[in-house]
This record gives structure tokens, C-alpha cells and sequence, in this order.
């Protein structure tokens, strides 16, 4: 695996965790 490929699957797995930490949030604040 090269380095770019590295740094793509990085900024994959950076977006998945942002949207499920945006995902997380909405749902805590909702249920206030």
C-alpha cells in the first residue's frame, strides 16, 4: 500500500468518524 492510498483510507475512516460523532450528537441533543 502506498502512502497516498494510506492517507485516502485515513481521510475515509476521519469522515466516517465525523459523521457518526455529528450523528451521535443530534441524537443526544434531541432527546433532551
Amino acid at each position: 500500500m502506498t502512502n497516498r492510498e494510506l492517507i485516502q483510507k485515513f481521510k475515509d475512516y476521519a469522515d466516517c468518524a465525523d459523521a457518526s460523532y455529528a450523528m451521535l450528537h443530534y441524537v443526544y441533543e434531541n432527546k433532551k
